[in-house]
């Protein structure tokens, strides 16, 4: 069955309509919130430190304490960035829907190529059932997934690629079944089970290819994101000083950093 709360049910004449899960986006919004928390700190320890450099020479801090305050500004910029985009992409990921009717397909989703790093790679567009040309099934290993799996489906139409992803949507699977259907075709299980028009198309592209390898590199910086907080957290706890981050968030901001880390790094195209 669909869920209700994320389906329109269908009479005779009207569409069935599928939406984002609101707990997917209320998550991206708590997690950029909590980004922005450790920026805001993070940059004001380091401009009261550069601040102290410029106004008091006589007691200006050490060549140790600038280098600590590089560190803590260029963290503090990486996270407010990650924090925004976060943002960016909750509000983007809110306009989200796909809606089928007799007519066709009125579908808000990502772009394939831009999967979900670029909140402007959201495309509305409204097809017809003739201009869908294919649907297949994308796998992904990801350990915050449902099963340690992320389910994308792909679909090939004459104005662009698109991508539904479990990461947003409740249903994937349930939405390619009900376009599968209108088309009388079925969900192909890899590259190989596409026809043959589509297979050569469907391989991933250069642009794909950069995009899967500067998402790696960002699970790496997460990681080392994750360790760095753990580092200081405990430098502080042995140290004996106020850490004012607080040690809880610094704990949790240590989880989402790593775990989110490990899933970046084990991105994969087919």
């Amino acid at each position: 069955m669909l869920d209700k709360s994320n389906t329109s049910p269908p009479t005779a004449n009207s569409a069935t309509v599928f939406r984002p899960l609101r707990g997917r986006i209320i998550g991206m919004i708590v997690g950029a919130s909590i980004l922005a928390a450790f920026a805001l700190p993070l940059g004001g320890i380091a401009v009261l430190i550069a601040w102290a450099r410029v106004t008091v020479p006589a007691d200006k801090p050490s060549s140790g304490a600038v280098v600590v305050a590089a560190v803590l500004m260029a963290l503090a910029l990486f996270l407010g960035l990650l924090a925004s985009w976060l943002f960016l992409l909750a509000a983007r990921c809110r306009r989200m829907q796909m809606e089928l009717s007799s007519d066709g397909l009125h579908l808000t989703t990502s772009l394939y190529e831009w999967f979900l790093w670029n909140p402007w790679g959201i495309r509305e567009v409204r097809l017809r059932w003739d201009e869908i040309k294919g649907i297949r099934l994308w796998r992904v290993p990801n350990n915050l997934a449902p099963g340690g799996e992320q389910q994308n489906y792909i679909l090939y139409t004459s104005q662009g690629d698109f991508v539904f992803s479990s990461v947003v949507w409740p249903h994937p699977e349930q939405m390619a079944a009900a376009i599968a259907k209108r088309i009388g075709g079925t969900i192909a299980q890899s590259l190989d089970e596409l026809p043959t028009e589509l297979a050569a198309a469907a391989q991933p592209s250069r642009k794909e290819k950069i995009g899967a390898r500067l998402l790696r590199g960002l699970g790496w910086v997460s990681t080392v994101l994750g360790v760095l907080l753990l580092g200081i957290s405990a430098l502080f706890a042995v140290t004996g000083q106020e850490w004012s981050g607080g040690l809880s968030s610094t704990v949790l901001a240590t989880v989402v950093f790593l775990t989110g880390g490990y899933a970046m790094r084990r991105f994969r195209l087919e």
